[in-house]
């Protein structure tokens, strides 16, 4: 049996990876660490569309687009930023390349809103129910982003009717605005001046956190980010005028799929724990929702797949 032979690697990346290995060492002077690190940002600029349309198989290309970041200055590292530009999405989603955005992410705060925002053109809900962008949406939330990336990234678990509301409003009030981006679900309702566009919202807002509550990987369910976005949802539900309207999307939220299934993982942020009072108030004024025990959490059919109803 004959197996075929891996391509040969290309002679700019084994330069480029020669680059990176004399650039690391420890005793180099700053001179001959830039001559190195040029060789590195040439390799960029002339093949970055052969990185981005790569697989793991070709070669590692993570690492040498790292050490760019790694001893690069402020503007190598925008430069490389805005080589990736469009294709965030697509990298996060890859497993050889997620830890390239999550070290820009950390290494660039001034990027960070930039991709933010192509995240939540492309779907954030999406992003999280891929494994590997999960863990650099979570952690990217959890360690690094502030209140206003916080806030777009919340923002786009409502849905592309929400996201395009609040570019609106920010649009109207000018790039200068202290607070453009710095609002919860409540009000973006409230700016919207149409109001057959608010039950929209809400509807695709009850539809994203369903799908996630549908998810059977417990690890977006416990996070804080989705804390918060379910919080601001049931806060937003009391400024319509209609309340037996906002009670039924209440009781979508508890009643359908397994919400009272994940009470355990809504106990580990503030606004989860705020939740889980939320969700308390509605199963005691509801008498056909039937509260689980404390601690028991019924199967799933995720969790058995074989065992048919």
């Amino acid at each position: 049996m004959s197996f075929l032979s891996p391509p040969p690697t290309p002679p700019w990346l084994v330069e480029a990876q020669r680059a990176c290995q004399l650039i690391r060492q420890e005793y180099l002077s700053e001179k001959k660490r830039r001559r190195h690190l040029k060789t590195i940002l040439d390799f960029v600029d002339s093949y970055i569309h052969w990185v981005l349309t790569s697989h793991s198989g070709v070669g590692p290309l993570g690492p040498v687009l790292e050490c760019a970041l790694d001893y690069g200055n402020e503007g190598d590292r925008m430069d490389l930023v805005q080589h990736l530009k469009g294709w965030y999405a697509t990298l996060a989603q890859r497993r050889e390349h997620k830890m390239l955005v999550m070290k820009i992410l950390h290494l660039c705060p001034p990027a960070r809103p930039l991709i933010f925002r192509e995240l939540q053109r492309y779907g954030v809900v999406p992003l999280l129910l891929n494994y590997e962008a999960m863990s650099v949406l979570l952690s990217t939330f959890d360690n690094h982003a502030n209140e206003e990336e916080r806030a777009i990234l919340v923002c786009g678990m409502y849905g592309r009717v929400a996201c395009a509301a609040a570019d609106l409003v920010d649009v109207q009030r000018g790039e200068g605005s202290e607070k453009a981006h710095i609002r919860g679900l409540s009000q973006i309702m409230q700016e919207c001046y149409h109001p057959g566009k608010v039950y929209l919202i809400l509807g695709a807002a009850r539809s994203n956190l369903l799908t996630i509550f549908c998810n059977p990987n417990p690890t977006v369910p416990s996070s804080a980010m989705f804390h918060r976005a379910l919080l601001e949802y049931l806060q937003a539900l009391d400024t319509l005028p209609n309340k037996q309207v906002a009670e039924t999307f209440r009781r979508d939220i508890v009643q359908k799929h397994r919400c009272l299934q994940h009470m355990e993982f809504l106990t580990f942020s503030p606004e989860g724990s705020r939740v889980v009072g939320e969700i308390n108030a509605i199963v005691q004024r509801s008498t056909d929702i039937v509260p689980l025990p404390i601690g028991i959490v019924p199967p799933t059919p995720y969790a058995m797949p074989g065992l048919s109803q």
